[in-house]
């Protein structure tokens, strides 16, 4: 008889033993999220093509042409796209902004143009600069926002640019590629 109380005393440390062993290694898990009233489509429009990740292919230019920092070639209008006419989701009337992250590492610094990411051949001292209304937009700049843009017939425009730019000296023959993370809000 004595036994069963030794038993179950050992039952009961091996339990409490077992919840202590699984009280260890916790942490948090993180859920972000957001509700929006409104769901328009970003695409490519004159210069650019492809849908929410869009592709601005610009034409090449000579070395020569980028001889010095500071210079600038390859001016590229293009346009982005919110919306489209019979796009019943993006609502006639409601104001869109484009903002640019400018914490991304490929934003360069130092002066706010997207550096070069080719990794295969690349133009040395060649990056790209973004230009809207005709004025480079420094990519550092949290607060840069596009003017607010009324979506009418279920469809907006942003007109934008870019353009090739010399830094640290002469621009060598190569590839150019780069990126930039954008947003766009709606109000």
């Amino acid at each position: 008889m004595k036994l069963l109380p030794i038993a179950s005393a050992a039952t009961l440390l091996l339990a409490a033993a077992a919840a202590n062993a699984q009280s260890y290694g916790s942490g948090v898990i993180e859920f972000t999220g957001e509700v929006t009233d409104l769901t328009c489509t970003i695409s490519g429009g004159a210069g650019a093509i492809g849908t929410t990740n869009i592709t601005v292919p610009m034409d090449a230019v000579q070395a020569n042409q980028l001889a010095a920092a500071g210079d600038i070639a390859g001016l590229h209008p293009f346009q982005l796209v919110i919306g489209g006419p019979g796009q019943g989701t993006c609502q006639n009337g409601k104001i869109a902004e484009l903002y640019f992250d400018p914490t991304a590492g490929q934003v360069d610094a130092g002066n706010g143009n997207l550096r070069n990411q080719e990794a295969n051949a690349p133009a040395v001292n060649t990056q790209i600069q973004m230009l809207y209304k005709n004025a480079v937009v420094d990519l550092r700049d949290p607060s840069f926002k596009t003017d607010p843009v009324t979506i009418a017939n279920n469809t907006a425009v942003i007109d934008m640019a870019s353009q090739y730019v010399a830094v640290n000296g002469a621009a060598a023959p190569g590839f150019v590629q780069s990126y930039v993370n954008y947003k766009v809000v709606y109000n």
